[in-house]
Protein backbone atom coordinates (compact mmCIF):
# COMPACT_ATOMS: atom_id res chain seq x y z
CA UNK A 1 0.00 0.00 0.00
CA UNK A 2 2.92 2.53 0.94
CA UNK A 3 4.32 1.71 -2.35
CA UNK A 4 1.08 2.13 -4.01
CA UNK A 5 0.71 5.70 -2.22
CA UNK A 6 4.39 6.53 -3.76
CA UNK A 7 3.14 5.54 -7.09
CA UNK A 8 0.36 7.73 -7.17
CA UNK A 9 2.28 10.45 -5.05
CA UNK A 10 4.38 10.89 -8.44
CA UNK A 11 1.77 12.04 -10.32
CA UNK A 12 2.05 15.69 -10.56
CA UNK A 13 -1.94 16.89 -10.30
CA UNK A 14 -2.02 14.64 -6.64
CA UNK A 15 1.24 16.15 -5.64
CA UNK A 16 -0.13 19.19 -6.06
CA UNK A 17 -3.29 18.49 -4.71
CA UNK A 18 -1.60 17.25 -1.05
CA UNK A 19 0.49 20.55 -0.96
CA UNK A 20 -2.82 22.09 -1.49
CA UNK A 21 -3.98 20.49 1.46
CA UNK A 22 -1.00 20.57 3.60
CA UNK A 23 -0.94 24.27 3.01
CA UNK A 24 -4.69 24.19 4.43
CA UNK A 25 -4.10 22.39 7.65
CA UNK A 26 -0.79 24.23 7.72
CA UNK A 27 -2.76 27.69 8.04
CA UNK A 28 -5.16 26.23 10.10
CA UNK A 29 -2.23 25.29 12.35
CA UNK A 30 -0.85 28.93 12.91
CA UNK A 31 -4.06 29.82 13.81
CA UNK A 32 -4.23 27.53 16.81
CA UNK A 33 -3.37 28.87 20.24
CA UNK A 34 0.76 27.60 21.36
CA UNK A 35 0.65 23.76 22.43
CA UNK A 36 -2.08 22.47 20.86
CA UNK A 37 -0.72 21.58 17.16
CA UNK A 38 -3.70 19.47 16.19
CA UNK A 39 -4.53 18.14 12.71
CA UNK A 40 -8.27 18.42 12.15
CA UNK A 41 -9.42 15.06 12.81
CA UNK A 42 -10.57 14.26 8.92
CA UNK A 43 -7.04 14.61 7.27
CA UNK A 44 -6.03 10.78 6.96
CA UNK A 45 -9.40 10.06 5.55
CA UNK A 46 -9.62 12.67 3.27
CA UNK A 47 -5.86 11.60 2.34
CA UNK A 48 -6.73 7.97 1.62
CA UNK A 49 -10.17 9.01 -0.10
CA UNK A 50 -7.96 11.50 -2.95
CA UNK A 51 -5.12 8.61 -3.25
CA UNK A 52 -7.91 5.99 -3.77
CA UNK A 53 -9.74 7.77 -6.34
CA UNK A 54 -6.86 8.04 -8.67
CA UNK A 55 -6.73 6.35 -11.53
CA UNK A 56 -3.38 5.67 -13.49
CA UNK A 57 -2.67 8.88 -15.44
CA UNK A 58 -4.06 8.27 -19.37
CA UNK A 59 -1.44 8.04 -22.62
CA UNK A 60 -0.99 11.18 -24.24
CA UNK A 61 -2.55 11.28 -27.54
CA UNK A 62 -0.26 11.06 -30.64
CA UNK A 63 0.55 14.31 -31.95
CA UNK A 64 -1.16 13.18 -35.35
CA UNK A 65 -4.72 12.35 -33.62
CA UNK A 66 -4.35 15.45 -31.29
CA UNK A 67 -4.60 17.74 -34.26
CA UNK A 68 -7.02 16.02 -36.58
CA UNK A 69 -8.97 16.57 -33.63
CA UNK A 70 -8.06 19.92 -33.04
CA UNK A 71 -9.31 21.01 -36.79
CA UNK A 72 -12.43 19.05 -36.56
CA UNK A 73 -13.57 21.31 -33.46
CA UNK A 74 -12.41 24.36 -35.45
CA UNK A 75 -14.67 23.17 -38.53
CA UNK A 76 -17.56 22.98 -36.46
CA UNK A 77 -17.27 25.73 -34.74
CA UNK A 78 -17.02 27.68 -38.29
CA UNK A 79 -20.15 25.40 -39.45
CA UNK A 80 -21.90 26.10 -36.35
CA UNK A 81 -20.82 29.89 -35.73
CA UNK A 82 -19.88 31.59 -38.97
CA UNK A 83 -23.44 31.44 -40.69
CA UNK A 84 -25.49 32.73 -37.71
CA UNK A 85 -22.92 35.23 -37.00
CA UNK A 86 -23.36 36.43 -40.70
CA UNK A 87 -26.60 36.27 -41.64
CA UNK A 88 -28.70 36.87 -38.68
CA UNK A 89 -28.14 39.15 -35.66
CA UNK A 90 -30.97 38.36 -33.50
CA UNK A 91 -33.36 41.42 -34.47
CA UNK A 92 -33.39 40.02 -38.19
CA UNK A 93 -31.83 38.73 -41.00
CA UNK A 94 -28.85 40.39 -43.03
CA UNK A 95 -30.10 41.45 -46.74
CA UNK A 96 -27.76 41.60 -49.97
CA UNK A 97 -26.61 44.67 -51.30
CA UNK A 98 -28.80 46.44 -53.50
CA UNK A 99 -27.43 47.68 -56.92
CA UNK A 100 -29.00 50.39 -58.31
CA UNK A 101 -29.00 50.87 -62.47
CA UNK A 102 -28.04 53.97 -61.94
CA UNK A 103 -24.23 55.87 -63.68
CA UNK A 104 -22.53 55.98 -60.32
CA UNK A 105 -24.25 59.44 -58.84
CA UNK A 106 -25.11 62.73 -60.85
CA UNK A 107 -22.57 64.53 -61.83
CA UNK A 108 -24.17 68.40 -60.68
CA UNK A 109 -23.57 66.76 -57.09
CA UNK A 110 -20.16 67.14 -55.37
CA UNK A 111 -17.98 67.05 -52.55
CA UNK A 112 -18.91 70.74 -51.50
CA UNK A 113 -22.60 70.70 -52.29
CA UNK A 114 -24.06 71.26 -48.98
CA UNK A 115 -26.91 68.86 -48.00
CA UNK A 116 -29.58 70.70 -45.55
CA UNK A 117 -32.13 68.34 -43.94
CA UNK A 118 -34.89 68.45 -40.78
CA UNK A 119 -34.15 65.45 -39.47
CA UNK A 120 -37.08 65.56 -37.12
CA UNK A 121 -39.59 66.89 -39.52
CA UNK A 122 -38.42 63.92 -41.49
CA UNK A 123 -39.48 61.24 -39.06
CA UNK A 124 -42.08 63.06 -39.01
CA UNK A 125 -43.35 62.24 -42.41
CA UNK A 126 -42.31 58.72 -41.94
CA UNK A 127 -43.47 55.93 -39.75
CA UNK A 128 -40.80 53.65 -39.22
CA UNK A 129 -42.49 50.19 -39.13
CA UNK A 130 -41.39 46.75 -39.27
CA UNK A 131 -40.31 45.68 -42.55
CA UNK A 132 -39.07 42.55 -44.51
CA UNK A 133 -37.15 40.67 -47.16
CA UNK A 134 -38.92 38.80 -49.10
CA UNK A 135 -37.78 36.07 -51.28
CA UNK A 136 -37.96 32.47 -52.91
CA UNK A 137 -40.69 33.77 -55.83
CA UNK A 138 -42.95 31.50 -56.82
CA UNK A 139 -41.91 29.42 -59.97
CA UNK A 140 -44.42 30.02 -62.79
CA UNK A 141 -46.06 26.84 -65.12
CA UNK A 142 -45.95 29.11 -67.87
CA UNK A 143 -49.60 29.40 -68.37
CA UNK A 144 -49.32 33.04 -69.40
CA UNK A 145 -48.38 31.84 -72.76
CA UNK A 146 -51.86 30.24 -73.41
CA UNK A 147 -53.96 33.14 -71.88
CA UNK A 148 -52.01 35.14 -74.78
CA UNK A 149 -52.84 32.79 -77.28
CA UNK A 150 -49.59 31.36 -77.49
CA UNK A 151 -49.23 26.98 -77.36
CA UNK A 152 -47.33 26.89 -73.98
CA UNK A 153 -45.37 23.65 -74.97
CA UNK A 154 -43.63 25.50 -78.15
CA UNK A 155 -40.84 28.15 -77.16
CA UNK A 156 -37.28 28.76 -77.46
CA UNK A 157 -35.51 28.63 -74.37
CA UNK A 158 -33.79 31.21 -73.55
CA UNK A 159 -30.83 31.53 -70.48
CA UNK A 160 -33.36 32.64 -68.28
CA UNK A 161 -36.33 33.28 -69.75
CA UNK A 162 -39.29 31.02 -72.80
CA UNK A 163 -39.58 33.08 -76.15
CA UNK A 164 -42.78 32.38 -77.81
CA UNK A 165 -44.22 33.53 -81.39
CA UNK A 166 -46.80 33.19 -83.53
CA UNK A 167 -47.44 35.41 -86.41
CA UNK A 168 -47.22 38.83 -85.50
CA UNK A 169 -46.71 38.45 -81.64
CA UNK A 170 -44.06 37.71 -79.34
CA UNK A 171 -43.76 36.54 -75.88
CA UNK A 172 -40.81 36.09 -73.57
CA UNK A 173 -41.64 34.86 -70.13
CA UNK A 174 -39.26 34.37 -67.31
CA UNK A 175 -39.45 31.62 -64.39
CA UNK A 176 -41.28 33.34 -61.93
CA UNK A 177 -43.87 34.63 -64.75
CA UNK A 178 -42.98 38.24 -65.29
CA UNK A 179 -43.42 38.64 -68.72
CA UNK A 180 -43.09 40.81 -71.67
CA UNK A 181 -45.55 40.45 -74.74
CA UNK A 182 -45.65 42.63 -77.89
CA UNK A 183 -48.09 42.46 -80.98
CA UNK A 184 -46.27 44.44 -84.75
CA UNK A 185 -48.05 47.50 -85.70
CA UNK A 186 -47.86 50.14 -88.10
CA UNK A 187 -50.68 52.72 -87.01
CA UNK A 188 -49.81 55.89 -86.52
CA UNK A 189 -53.23 57.07 -86.28
CA UNK A 190 -53.59 60.35 -83.93
CA UNK A 191 -54.50 58.85 -80.58
CA UNK A 192 -58.13 60.15 -79.71
CA UNK A 193 -58.69 58.64 -76.09
CA UNK A 194 -59.25 60.15 -73.01
CA UNK A 195 -57.03 59.25 -70.06
CA UNK A 196 -59.96 57.66 -68.49
CA UNK A 197 -60.98 55.84 -71.62
CA UNK A 198 -57.12 54.63 -71.90
CA UNK A 199 -57.51 53.07 -68.46
CA UNK A 200 -60.40 51.06 -69.44
CA UNK A 201 -59.22 49.76 -72.44
CA UNK A 202 -55.98 48.43 -70.58
CA UNK A 203 -58.10 46.86 -67.44
CA UNK A 204 -60.23 45.37 -69.96
CA UNK A 205 -57.40 43.47 -71.76
CA UNK A 206 -56.04 42.60 -68.31
CA UNK A 207 -59.56 41.21 -67.09
CA UNK A 208 -60.04 39.43 -70.56
CA UNK A 209 -56.75 37.43 -70.31
CA UNK A 210 -56.51 36.56 -66.46
CA UNK A 211 -53.94 39.02 -66.01
CA UNK A 212 -55.56 41.71 -63.80
CA UNK A 213 -54.78 41.46 -59.73
CA UNK A 214 -57.93 43.24 -58.48
CA UNK A 215 -55.46 45.25 -55.39
CA UNK A 216 -53.70 47.08 -58.19
CA UNK A 217 -53.87 50.82 -58.76
CA UNK A 218 -53.98 53.00 -61.94
CA UNK A 219 -50.60 54.95 -61.01
CA UNK A 220 -50.04 57.18 -64.27
CA UNK A 221 -50.66 57.75 -68.32
CA UNK A 222 -47.50 57.83 -69.11
CA UNK A 223 -45.01 56.54 -72.18
CA UNK A 224 -46.34 59.16 -74.58
CA UNK A 225 -45.26 58.08 -78.49
CA UNK A 226 -45.69 60.71 -80.65
CA UNK A 227 -45.15 61.19 -84.63
CA UNK A 228 -43.97 63.77 -86.59
CA UNK A 229 -46.52 65.33 -89.26
CA UNK A 230 -45.08 64.73 -92.63
CA UNK A 231 -43.45 68.57 -93.15
CA UNK A 232 -41.77 68.04 -89.70
CA UNK A 233 -43.94 70.67 -88.36
CA UNK A 234 -45.52 69.36 -85.57
CA UNK A 235 -45.99 65.88 -83.64
CA UNK A 236 -48.89 63.58 -83.06
CA UNK A 237 -49.60 62.08 -80.31
CA UNK A 238 -50.34 58.29 -81.67
CA UNK A 239 -50.57 55.99 -78.69
CA UNK A 240 -49.35 56.08 -75.01
CA UNK A 241 -48.68 53.82 -71.69
CA UNK A 242 -50.88 52.52 -68.81
CA UNK A 243 -49.29 52.03 -65.77
CA UNK A 244 -50.35 49.91 -62.89
CA UNK A 245 -48.88 49.33 -59.36
CA UNK A 246 -48.49 46.86 -57.62
CA UNK A 247 -50.75 46.80 -54.54
CA UNK A 248 -48.93 47.72 -51.13
CA UNK A 249 -46.76 45.24 -49.31
CA UNK A 250 -46.55 45.93 -45.34
CA UNK A 251 -48.19 49.54 -45.58
CA UNK A 252 -45.38 50.89 -48.42
CA UNK A 253 -45.10 51.16 -51.86
CA UNK A 254 -43.75 48.97 -54.20
CA UNK A 255 -41.08 50.16 -56.74
CA UNK A 256 -39.52 47.63 -59.53
CA UNK A 257 -42.91 45.87 -59.98
CA UNK A 258 -46.22 46.33 -61.63
CA UNK A 259 -47.99 46.27 -64.89
CA UNK A 260 -47.53 48.65 -68.28
CA UNK A 261 -50.24 48.11 -71.12
CA UNK A 262 -48.91 50.22 -74.82
CA UNK A 263 -52.09 51.46 -76.69
CA UNK A 264 -52.00 52.91 -80.30
CA UNK A 265 -54.35 55.52 -81.95
CA UNK A 266 -56.71 52.60 -82.94
CA UNK A 267 -57.55 51.98 -79.45
CA UNK A 268 -55.21 48.42 -79.48
CA UNK A 269 -53.21 46.98 -76.96
CA UNK A 270 -49.73 46.44 -78.91
CA UNK A 271 -47.76 45.65 -75.63
CA UNK A 272 -48.05 44.68 -72.16
CA UNK A 273 -45.25 44.60 -69.56
CA UNK A 274 -45.85 42.56 -66.23
CA UNK A 275 -42.91 42.63 -63.45
CA UNK A 276 -45.64 41.48 -60.48
CA UNK A 277 -44.10 38.05 -58.29
CA UNK A 278 -45.26 36.03 -55.44
CA UNK A 279 -42.49 36.24 -53.02
CA UNK A 280 -42.65 32.44 -50.61
CA UNK A 281 -40.34 33.84 -48.19
CA UNK A 282 -40.14 36.49 -45.54
CA UNK A 283 -37.89 37.32 -42.83
CA UNK A 284 -37.53 40.82 -40.66
CA UNK A 285 -35.00 42.86 -42.11
CA UNK A 286 -32.29 44.68 -39.44
CA UNK A 287 -33.23 48.59 -40.20
CA UNK A 288 -30.28 51.07 -40.71
CA UNK A 289 -31.18 54.27 -38.61
CA UNK A 290 -33.20 57.14 -41.24
CA UNK A 291 -30.07 59.66 -39.96
CA UNK A 292 -27.64 57.08 -41.25
CA UNK A 293 -29.11 57.10 -44.62
CA UNK A 294 -30.31 60.79 -44.98
CA UNK A 295 -26.75 61.75 -44.40
CA UNK A 296 -25.18 59.52 -47.26
CA UNK A 297 -28.34 60.13 -49.93
CA UNK A 298 -27.19 63.28 -51.97
CA UNK A 299 -23.89 60.63 -52.83
CA UNK A 300 -25.70 58.00 -53.71
CA UNK A 301 -25.00 56.14 -57.04
CA UNK A 302 -29.03 56.58 -57.32
CA UNK A 303 -28.87 60.36 -56.60
CA UNK A 304 -30.39 62.22 -59.57
CA UNK A 305 -30.88 65.94 -60.40
CA UNK A 306 -33.54 66.86 -63.09
CA UNK A 307 -32.58 69.50 -64.71
CA UNK A 308 -28.58 69.74 -65.46
CA UNK A 309 -27.08 72.36 -62.53
CA UNK A 310 -24.45 72.55 -60.39
CA UNK A 311 -25.59 71.85 -57.16
CA UNK A 312 -24.44 74.16 -54.29
CA UNK A 313 -27.45 73.35 -51.91
CA UNK A 314 -29.29 70.35 -51.46
CA UNK A 315 -32.72 70.89 -49.69
CA UNK A 316 -34.07 67.09 -48.67
CA UNK A 317 -37.95 67.47 -47.96
CA UNK A 318 -39.84 64.13 -47.88
CA UNK A 319 -38.49 60.46 -46.90
CA UNK A 320 -40.65 57.52 -47.83
CA UNK A 321 -39.82 54.05 -46.74
CA UNK A 322 -40.83 51.86 -49.17
CA UNK A 323 -40.06 48.42 -50.86
CA UNK A 324 -37.71 48.00 -53.66
CA UNK A 325 -37.96 44.87 -56.35
CA UNK A 326 -35.73 44.29 -59.69
CA UNK A 327 -38.38 41.85 -61.02
CA UNK A 328 -37.57 42.74 -64.41
CA UNK A 329 -34.34 40.56 -63.69
CA UNK A 330 -34.51 36.93 -62.97
CA UNK A 331 -31.19 36.48 -61.16
CA UNK A 332 -32.39 38.52 -58.49
CA UNK A 333 -34.38 37.07 -55.86
CA UNK A 334 -35.25 39.16 -53.25
CA UNK A 335 -37.43 42.37 -52.55
CA UNK A 336 -36.03 44.91 -49.60
CA UNK A 337 -36.80 48.03 -48.22
CA UNK A 338 -35.47 51.30 -48.96
CA UNK A 339 -35.70 54.74 -48.27
CA UNK A 340 -36.60 57.27 -51.31
CA UNK A 341 -35.41 60.93 -50.69
CA UNK A 342 -36.84 63.92 -52.45
CA UNK A 343 -36.27 67.37 -52.36
CA UNK A 344 -34.91 70.66 -54.29
CA UNK A 345 -31.67 71.40 -55.41
CA UNK A 346 -29.94 74.82 -55.94
CA UNK A 347 -27.19 76.17 -57.95
CA UNK A 348 -24.89 79.34 -57.07
CA UNK A 349 -27.54 81.49 -59.37
CA UNK A 350 -30.65 79.99 -57.87
CA UNK A 351 -31.57 78.08 -60.56
CA UNK A 352 -33.26 74.83 -59.14
CA UNK A 353 -33.91 71.20 -60.13
CA UNK A 354 -35.58 68.31 -58.33
CA UNK A 355 -33.68 66.27 -56.40
CA UNK A 356 -34.40 62.22 -55.89
CA UNK A 357 -31.90 59.25 -54.31
CA UNK A 358 -32.76 55.81 -53.00
CA UNK A 359 -30.82 54.43 -50.71
CA UNK A 360 -31.30 51.05 -48.83
CA UNK A 361 -33.05 50.97 -45.59
CA UNK A 362 -31.85 47.61 -44.39
CA UNK A 363 -28.45 46.24 -42.97
CA UNK A 364 -26.55 43.81 -45.82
Amino acid sequence: MKNAKKDLLRDEKVRQAFAEIERTEAARFAALPDGDPSFSPDFEKRMDALLSSKTPPRRAAPARRRILAAALAAALLLILVIPFAVGNRGDGVLGEKIEFPASGGDDGISYRTKVVYDLAELKKQTEVKEVFIYSDPRETDYSVAEKLGFDRNTFTEMRTTQRYKEKNAMLFVDRFGCFDYSVESSVYKQYPYSDKESMEIARTFLKEHDLFPEDCTLWRISGQEYDYNSDGSARTLVGVTVSFLPAEVDGCAVSGAGIGVRINGKGEVVSVYYQNREYQKKEKAIMIPLEQAVRKCAYAESANLSEDIDAEKIVIEKAELMYYAQNNNPEITTMQPVWLFSGTAYDKNGQTAEFRSTVQANRY
